[in-house]
């Protein structure tokens, strides 16, 4: 310590110390004074800075605190749901001749699909399997051939039952859906499921009878009379009340133990264009906030595997989006129905639609036949529409009378002395099989209508040849369908034609080229 240093401390208690003015101690002066201002402006700085994490702490806090809040208060109707158009009337069931679906419920929840329009008949198939509940496609044609259902049908578009259309290949129950639901549901206990029938006559008795059935785990919600607003999702997730069934179309369900009675649902179609699933919308109604608003993308064909492709397609969701919101709607659609829900980018825009309120991550298998299996049955589905319309005559019976009668012949060339066949020979590089569908006349209950017979080949690598023998009693006026099929390549289908139902001895087509480009026709 200098001596100036010395003398400054002595003297503090009694004067302010100034040191000398030396070069030196100038610049000491100088570097303490800048020294003085920093440590205030980093004062300043801190507290500033201690305030500003404070505030957005405080606002980030209070702010997710209340997105939380609002989101569980949020109603179940207010979130965006994938729905199911016919969910039942699907390949999985059955359904092969016309189908909107391909696969089971089940691998439709895993798919994301969380709303089904299920069709519903009470029956006594036949008038000889079980009366119950059953699942159906059978607005406008009948069930089965039991008394109950041909006296329903009169006046309908067909007054026959119509094969794997109208039913599935077995007589399937409502109560075993409602199982195969429940099941799917105990294993995903933070997930809702929603259920819209359509009901072409049964009973709330009935109905109820058929849900005790099921004797569900998952209890179903009904909503008071006197209460406006639905519960939110953690509600409901938290009572286990996670099934939710709302009577749609066709007869009401009014008081019943398990189903809320019409009146939740709004269909509100689309503006442009109208789809057979709504109505168009002129806008909200009044009582929109308390009902399930319901979007049908979707049309009625025969071929729904093909209109699915174009419904159901990012960009044209996107379209039917854009009418939406141009109606005049304050909120999105609770349900958007399609068909074929394995095919296109719905649930990309149903997942947009809620953003982070509530996201479903979720895939269809890779199915290699599925492809196929939903184009086969949009084309088999046509020629069968086709044909009714042309012949005046609609198809009877289930589809399990179709399976029953399925042959596949394994070797080549006619099967037998004086019988006829068409052959499928394999010259590519990849897997192939051909199909063949004709019609027959058959006789059931005294009424002769023509029978759909639908075979197939093996599935062949290059080198074989497999025939299928073709009957020679064919239904007038019919033809026979061909088709060739491939696994695994950029173009499935291969090769389609028409054989004269006339022709004799054997008729042969190929397939040949590469996965890249896959070719077929006749064999000469």
């Amino acid at each position: 310590m200098n001596r100036t240093d010395l003398s400054c401390q002595m003297t503090q208690n009694l004067r302010p110390c100034t040191p000398q003015l030396t070069v030196t101690n100038i610049a000491k002066t100088r570097n303490y004074s800048r020294h003085v201002r920093c440590k205030a402006r980093h004062r300043l700085t801190t507290h500033f800075l201690q305030i500003l994490f404070a505030v957005i702490f405080f606002f980030l806090v209070f702010g997710v605190t209340q997105a939380d809040a609002q989101n569980a208060a949020k109603p179940v109707n207010h979130y965006s749901y994938l729905g199911s158009h016919n969910a039942t009337a699907s390949y999985a069931y059955g359904y092969i001749t016309q189908n909107s679906q391909r696969y089971s419920v089940t691998t439709q929840l895993d798919g994301g699909v969380r709303m089904f329009e299920i069709d519903i008949v009470y029956d006594r198939p036949d008038d000889v399997y079980e009366a119950g509940v059953y699942i159906c496609h059978c607005g406008q044609a009948p069930h089965s051939y039991s008394a109950s259902e041909l006296e329903r049908a009169k006046g309908f578009k067909s007054t026959i039952p119509l094969p794997a259309w109208s039913a599935g290949a077995f007589y399937g129950r409502f109560y075993e859906v409602l199982s195969e639901i429940d099941s799917w549901l105990i294993a995903n206990p933070s997930e809702i499921v929603f259920i819209m029938p359509q009901n072409n006559n049964a009973t709330t008795a009935q109905f109820d009878t058929e849900v005790s059935l099921a004797r569900l785990y998952t209890r179903t919600y009904i909503k008071p009379s006197n209460q406006q607003q639905w519960p939110s999702r953690q509600e409901l997730i938290n009572r286990n009340e996670r099934l939710i069934i709302l009577a749609a179309d066709g007869n009401d369900l009014v008081g019943s133990q398990y189903a809320n009675p019409k009146g939740s649902i709004a269909f509100k179609g689309l503006v442009s264009p109208e789809m057979y699933g709504g109505e168009k919308p002129t806008g909200p109604s009044a009582y929109e906030s308390s009902e399930f608003t319901v979007m049908g993308n979707f049309t009625s064909s025969p071929t729904d595997a093909i209109t699915a492709r174009i419904y159901n397609d990012y960009d044209e969701m996107a379209l039917r989006m854009y009418d939406w919101w141009n109606a005049g709607h304050s909120r999105a659609p609770s349900f958007i129905q399609v068909n074929q829900a394995q095919v296109g980018q719905a649930l990309d825009i149903v997942n947009q639609l809620n953003g982070s309120d509530y996201q479903i991550t979720a895939a269809f298998p890779k199915d290699p036949a599925g492809d196929w299996i939903v184009d086969a049955s949009a084309d088999i589905g046509k020629w069968f529409y086709q044909a009714g319309v042309d012949t005046g005559l609609w198809f009877e019976q289930a589809a399990k009378d179709v399976v029953s009668e399925v042959s596949n012949f394994v070797t080549g060339g006619p099967a037998k002395a004086g019988s006829r066949s068409i052959s499928f020979n394999n010259q590519a590089g990849y897997v192939a099989y051909m199909t063949v569908m004709y019609m027959v006349d058959e006789t059931i209950n005294g009424v002769t209508v023509p029978m759909p017979k639908v075979m197939t080949t093996a599935d062949l690598t290059a080198g074989f040849t497999r025939s299928i023998e073709i009957p020679y009693a064919l239904t007038k006026g019919s033809s026979i369908q061909v088709f060739i099929t491939a696994y695994g390549t950029f173009e499935n289908n291969v090769y389609s034609t028409t054989v004269s139902p006339s022709f004799s001895g054997n008729v042969c087509y190929k397939a040949w080229g590469t996965i890249f480009d896959t070719e077929g026709g006749s064999c000469n």
